[in-house]
This record gives C-alpha cells, sequence and structure tokens, in this order.
C-alpha cells in the first residue's frame, strides 16, 4: 500500500512538473509576442515614461540644442580667461598690499629710530647743562649768596639757550621744587614739586615728558630735565629745558609717502599729538578712557578751549581699531582698514609713530589693469559670440533635418533615402547619424512586416496552449483524489496494526515482565519503539500529503 502511495505521489509530482514547465515555455513566446506586437509603441512609451520621470525629478531646461552649445562656448571662451585674470588681479594685489605693508613698517621703524636719536641727544645736551659748575654751585649756594651769582647762572642758561636754539625758557629747580632760575621769568618761585618730570629727576633719572600744548604760547613742546648731582653723588636739584615740539614735528613732516600717504605720532593714550594737517592734532583715535580724560583734564597736557579756562580734552576720530592695535603695540606692526597703517612703537618712550596710506594711492595701477582685464574679456567675449553663431548654425542645421525626416516618418509619411543623400555623403558625425537613420528606417519597414507573420503565429500558439493547461489541471485533480483515498487507507488501515503491536508488548512487560529475563524485556521494548517510530512516519507522510494537497489546490 506505501509502494502504491509513493508511485501515486510521485506521478502526480511529474504530471505538475509537467504542466508547469509547458507554462513556462509558453510565456516567454508569449510575452516575445507582446514585444514584437508593440515594440516601436513601447519604445514611444517608454521614453515618454522616463521624460516624465525626469520631470518628476527635476526641472529640465526645454532650450534648444543651438541655445545649450551657445552658452557651452561661451563659458568655455569666458571661465577659463576670467577665473585667470581674477586669480592674478587676487594674488597681486595680496602681494602688493604685503610689499606695501613691509615698506612702510620700515618706514615708521625709520621715524621713530629718527625720533628716539633725537630725545637721546637733547637728553645728553641737557646732561651737559646740569652738568655745569655754576649750576651746581648756584643750587648749593645759601640764599645770599644765590643773589650775588644770579648774573653768572642766567648767563650761562642765555649761553644754552642761544647755543640751541629748539630750547625754550631753560631754568633750575631746588631740590624743593621751587624754580629759582629761569629765562622765564613768570616762572621763578613757582612750585613744581609735584609734577612728574620733578618727582622722576629728583631721584636721579634723566626724563622726558609726554608733548603739552603751552598755556600761553599754544604751542606744542615737551619738558626735558636733568638731575644736578654733586661730587658726592648727591642730587641737589634740577636743570629743566622746554624743547619745542616743531623738533620733532618737523621729524614727521619731512616724511612723504607718495601723493596721499601720511605719518604722524600718537601718545599713549591714542592721542595724535604731532601731524602734518594741523586741524586733525589732538584728536584721539578712539574715545578716551575715563582715567586718561581724568589725567588730560588735571595736567591741561593740550591746553584749554579757545577763550575759555577749560581743559581740552580731545574728540574721537572714530578709528577705534586702529587705536587698539596701535596703544597694545610693542614693536611694529600694520593694521588694513580704508587704508593701510604701519606703526612703530618709539623706543623708550610711549610714542607711536603712524604711517598712513590709502589704499586709492598703491592699488590705483591695479584698478587700471582690472579695467583692461575687464574690457578684454568684453572683447573675447563678443568674437566668442560670433564664433558661436558661425559654428551652431552648422551644426543644428542638420541636426533641424534629420528631425524633420525622423518626424514625418512617424506620422507614416513616405521616406526616400535620396532625401538625405547630401548629409550622408560627408566624414562627420552628422552623415554618419543620417546613414544610421536612412538605414533605421528600412530596416524598421522590414520588421514590422516580420512582426505581422509572428502575431499570427503566436495567436495560434496561445489557442493550442488554453487546451494544454485545461487537460493537465484535469490529470491533477484526478491526482489529488487518488492522493487522499490513500491518506484515508494509511489513517484506517495501518494505524490499527501498530496499536496492537505496542499495546499487547506493552501488556506482556507489565503481566509476564518477572518471567523475562533482561534480554527479552529489551526485545519487548525494541518492539514498542519500533512501532512507535512507524506511527510517527506515518504521521509524517500524512502531514506531507496534506501539504502537497493543499499546494496542488
Amino acid at each position: 500500500m506505501l509502494r502504491a502511495w509513493l508511485d501515486v505521489d510521485i506521478g502526480a509530482l511529474r504530471t505538475r512538473g509537467l504542466l508547469q514547465a509547458g507554462i513556462a515555455e509558453a510565456l516567454p513566446l508569449v510575452d516575445l509576442g507582446g514585444q514584437l506586437t508593440s515594440r516601436f509603441g513601447a519604445n514611444r512609451m517608454k521614453d515618454q515614461s522616463a521624460t516624465h520621470s525626469n520631470a518628476e525629478r527635476g526641472f529640465t531646461f526645454g532650450w534648444s540644442v543651438g541655445a545649450k552649445l551657445t552658452i557651452i562656448f561661451l563659458t568655455l571662451a569666458i571661465v577659463p580667461m576670467s577665473v585667470t585674470a581674477y586669480y592674478n588681479l587676487t594674488h597681486a594685489e595680496d602681494h602688493l598690499i604685503n610689499a606695501t605693508r613691509d615698506n612702510l613698517v620700515v618706514v615708521s621703524d625709520g621715524i621713530a629710530g629718527r625720533i628716539a636719536q633725537m630725545l637721546t641727544d637733547n637728553l645728553r645736551t641737557s646732561a651737559a647743562l646740569a652738568g655745569e659748575a655754576t649750576v651746581a654751585r648756584f643750587l648749593l649756594a645759601s640764599e645770599q649768596e644765590r643773589k650775588a651769582m644770579r648774573a653768572e647762572v642766567y648767563q650761562t642758561l642765555q649761553n644754552f639757550a642761544d647755543t640751541h636754539p629748539d630750547y625754550d625758557a631753560p631754568g633750575v629747580l631746588d631740590a624743593n621744587g621751587i624754580v629759582i632760575a629761569s629765562l622765564a621769568d613768570i616762572l621763578v618761585g613757582k612750585d613744581r614739586s609735584f609734577r612728574d618730570y620733578f618727582q622722576a629727576s629728583i631721584h636721579g633719572e634723566a626724563y622726558v615728558s609726554d608733548i603739552l600744548v603751552g598755556r600761553g604760547t599754544k604751542r606744542p613742546g615737551v619738558f626735558v630735565t636733568n638731575p644736578v648731582v654733586t661730587a658726592k653723588n648727591k642730587v641737589v636739584g634740577i636743570v629743566i629745558v622746554w624743547l619745542k615740539g616743531a623738533a620733532i614735528t618737523s621729524i614727521i613732516e619731512e616724511v612723504a609717502v607718495g601723493q596721499e600717504g601720511i605719518a604722524y605720532l600718537v601718545d599713549q593714550d591714542g592721542v595724535v599729538v604731532a601731524h602734518r594737517n594741523y586741524e586733525l592734532l589732538y584728536h584721539s583715535l578712539a574715545e578716551l578712557m575715563p582715567a586718561a580724560v581724568a589725567t588730560i583734564s588735571e595736567t591741561i597736557r593740550f591746553g584749554t578751549v579757545e577763550g575759555t579756562d577749560t581743559p581740552l580734552i580731545p574728540s574721537s576720530l572714530g578709528m577705534d581699531d586702529l587705536a587698539h592695535a596701535v596703544m597694545s603695540a610693542k614693536g611694529s606692526g600694520a593694521r588694513r582698514y580704508y587704508s593701510i597703517a604701519a606703526y612703530t612703537r618709539v623706543e623708550e618712550y610711549p610714542w607711536t609713530v603712524v604711517v598712513d596710506v590709502p589704499q586709492s594711492q598703491f592699488l590705483a595701477p591695479l584698478w587700471r589693469l582690472r579695467s583692461v582685464a575687464l574690457a578684454s574679456v568684453g572683447v573675447v567675449a563678443a568674437i566668442a559670440i560670433a564664433i558661436c553663431v558661425l559654428l551652431v548654425r552648422s551644426i543644428t542645421r542638420p541636426i533641424a533635418r534629420l528631425t524633420y525626416v525622423a518626424a514625418s516618418v512617424e506620422k507614416g509619411q513616405p521616406f526616400d533615402p535620396s532625401d538625405l543623400e547630401d548629409l550622408v555623403s560627408g566624414h562627420d558625425e552628422i552623415a554618419r547619424l543620417g546613414g544610421s537613420l536612412s538605414s533605421m528606417i528600412s530596416a524598421l519597414k522590414h520588421e514590422i512586416a516580420e512582426r505581422k507573420q509572428t502575431e499570427e503565429e503566436l495567436a495560434q500558439y496561445r489557442d493550442h496552449l488554453e487546451e494544454l493547461v485545461e487537460q493537465r489541471t484535469a490529470e491533477l485533480l484526478d491526482v489529488n483524489k487518488e492522493l487522499e483515498a490513500f491518506s484515508y487507507s494509511v489513517s484506517h488501515d495501518l494505524r490499527a496494526p501498530l496499536r496492537g503491536m505496542d499495546g499487547f508488548s506493552q501488556a506482556l512487560l507489565e503481566d509476564y515482565g518477572d518471567q523475562l529475563d533482561e534480554q527479552g524485556k529489551d526485545y519487548l521494548q525494541r518492539v514498542r519503539t519500533a512501532s512507535q517510530r512507524m506511527g510517527r512516519l506515518i504521521d509524517d507522510l500524512l502531514e506531507l500529503s496534506r501539504i502537497t494537497h493543499s499546494r496542488a489546490r
């Protein structure tokens, strides 16, 4: 019975395999016929679908080939030239700015060096006055003796002033800071002990004050002081001279940096104290700090507002970035804003020299070169446009003719290969395209004829295929019925003997187990195991039958 079931099942599987194989062989032919039937229509629909898909993915330009070629030619002609010109001009501008910055730093270094050397020389000069024996004796003398020496001391001061025209009002202060002799009689008897120059020199240091503006003369200058030291190294007083600001301003005004370049001097608070343009004097680069305002107001450093006793407080020029760079400078540097400003701190003095050159001065040649470059690009663009028009017309005209022929064939109009004879006579790509189009149209006509014949053959084959499918389906139903009958037989005919074998073996073990030796018990147990295993195999076969039956349905 089991062998019969296996034969039937294998037969059913073979029958179903043949049926599926027949369908699988027939479907490609049907699909081939469909492809042949609508190849050209499908290709057109495919192109339309691709176009629609591209439109959904993103925007596409509907420009003509001529417009696209013109843009490409102009881009290839102008963009490289423009990029090269831009790169060269930018590189030249950077190089010129760096070179100008370096040169201005050298100029500011030179000016700062000259100012530092001039102040050092003046300190030595005033030190010579402090070393005069007459001055030392005058300071050491009593009040009565000073009256007798007054003419001698004043002659010494006058001789010093005559030989040094850059000085005004040389004088002598005693150890208490009182002016005891001066060519400016108004100063005699004044107490200057609170002044910073006195506090520095009375402790043995030479000193140069900030640039100050005289309240009476309205002229700038600096106090230069030196201690008067006895042979026993005792400071008994100081000598003071007023160095005219013109000595410093002349160094600034002598500097010529092109037509628009200027140099000026800035003090420790960022106030312009020397400048060629007098209207900018005593203006701060940025807003002054409150402490600086208080000091300037207290010392009346820059004089008073005209017609009043109100101290002059410098107003801001709004150059905050430059002010920060200059006031924090410890050496040399440069800053670029609407111009290039190089600056150098005067060694040992709280002043900074600034050299300023507008960009319009040193970049003027480069700007002229930029204009020439733009004009050159414009000329090249005009020439490129003319060449583009000629090239594009030579390319687009043959393409337009080929497009017209293809559209005519699509509409079903007759085609004569001689219509493209002048286009295919050349050796370029358009000639090859025209030849290919002519060959394609001829092949297309031949393929259409073959397609019609193939469609007729496929129609006959489809009719035969339907009959074959119905026949195989009926055979498959018969096999399924036999499979159901076999399953019923297995479930009723095979299970009863197996249950008897397992039941009687279990009864022998339970009732006569004490009469059997171990080997007999083992044999009965093996019989039970084999019958149970056979039952499980029957269950598996039935499960396989049900699965196969469900798939067949």
